[in-house]
């Protein structure tokens, strides 16, 4: 039986039908066995990159990785060579993980920081003397 970590990531990876969709494309199939392994699926639509004149530069697509924290989208062009995406992904999977250390290392600085705030030094222990002596008194006459 599959654990529900694995039945997630299942549903979350490139299909077969999407990787004929991407080989009848024109994709290489380093680039997408890359893609799959690394837990990349296409993302629609794709769209024409176009230059300020109106030219197209390259024919790309969008690729998204979805994760616990964080989901990662690429954009890559099937002209790409396999280390130009390994390059794309590795740095964005650095870039990304660099941007949820950050977020998780200031969250934990800020309640360390609120909780220094609110920090109250203890009372004079001749202020504590004087209150056990003034409750002993009273359980006393209660007594």
């Amino acid at each position: 039986m599959a654990s529900l970590h694995d039945t997630t990531r299942a549903e979350r990876m490139m299909t077969a039908d999407e990787r004929r969709e991407l080989l009848a494309a024109g994709w290489q199939i380093e680039v997408i066995d890359s893609l799959h392994l690394r837990g990349f699926r296409p993302c629609r639509p794709d769209y024409v990159a176009a230059r300020f004149d109106g030219t197209d530069i390259a024919r790309t697509m969008g690729f998204l990785r979805q994760t616990a924290v964080p989901h990662l989208h690429i954009t890559l062009a099937k002209s790409q060579s396999l280390s130009e995406v390994m390059e794309s992904i590795d740095t964005a999977i650095y870039e990304s993980g660099h941007r949820h250390g950050h977020a998780t290392l200031a969250g934990l600085f800020m309640r360390f920081f609120e909780q220094c705030k609110s920090w109250q030094p203890a009372p004079d222990l001749a202020v504590l003397e004087k209150r056990l002596t003034a409750l002993e008194a009273n359980t006393k006459l209660a007594g």
